[in-house]
């Protein structure tokens, strides 16, 4: 039970990760707006 909350804790600190990395690739080229979302939604989908 420890080591799945580990895990989860973990999986949760790495979409923050590329949440960040994300956003920071937004503010410096706000023209690939298009595929951030298209990889927000296979991160979402991975999650789910």
């Amino acid at each position: 039970m420890i080591a799945n909350l580990d895990a989860i804790e973990g999986l949760f600190i790495s979409i923050e990760v590329i949440l960040l990395l994300t956003l920071f690739i937004v503010h410096v080229n706000g023209k690939n707006i298009n595929f951030i979302n298209a990889l927000a939604l296979i991160i979402l989908r991975q999650t789910v």
